[in-house]
């Protein structure tokens, strides 16, 4: 099994000049065209069309939770209001004010500061499954000389191994689950 034979084709791209208005609609627009969860991330493309990010929902959360937010003792105290009986207004109105002020930022400011993890079309799935846990992605571009030809999503990864590990196990409603496809 390969990542050729495990990636989708049909991906969005952004730029890093635009902006994470135009970012947040675009992962939010392919969510409801595909019906997929999965598909809420855009591979950032340079001004040659090249992969250098993938724009994922954890890069716009963090987006708008400034460094503050990251910091323990702000934490603690967010964690000790969040469990008294103050009222949760005002923080939630500062949230949502920090999400407003993020209109502001592009792709740009927030991407760009890790090297692109890539796989090649023939990269195997015990190279894709390696690779997304040790660096804690759940998307893998697939480039073959320098272009995008494809993603495989973590999704994909765990149902070729649900597969193998249910192989010829009766399922609910009778019948078995397919094997996974031959290498």
């Amino acid at each position: 099994m390969q990542a050729q034979d495990l990636m989708v084709t049909d991906l969005a791209t952004i730029r890093s000049d635009e902006s994470l208005v135009e970012a947040t609609a675009r992962m939010m627009e392919r969510k409801l065209a595909t019906g997929h969860e999965d598909v809420r991330c855009l591979v950032v493309v340079d001004e040659s069309e090249r992969p250098v990010h993938v724009l994922t929902e954890a890069d716009l959360i963090r987006a708008i939770l400034p460094g503050v937010f990251r910091d323990p003792n702000f934490v603690d105290y967010i964690s000790r209001w969040l469990a008294s009986d103050l009222p949760q207004a005002s923080l939630n109105e500062m949230f949502f004010d920090m999400a407003r002020a993020a209109r502001r930022k592009t792709v740009g400011d927030l991407v760009l500061d890790k090297p692109l993890v890539s796989v090649t079309p023939d990269a195997s799935i015990v190279k894709i499954a390696y690779l997304m846990h040790q660096e804690r992605i759940k998307t893998l571009p697939v480039v073959e000389n320098g272009v995008l030809v494809g993603m495989v999503f973590r999704a994909a990864v765990f149902d070729v191994i649900a597969r193998e590990i249910l192989r010829n196990r009766e399922v609910s409603g009778g019948g078995s689950l397919p094997p996974p496809n031959a290498d």
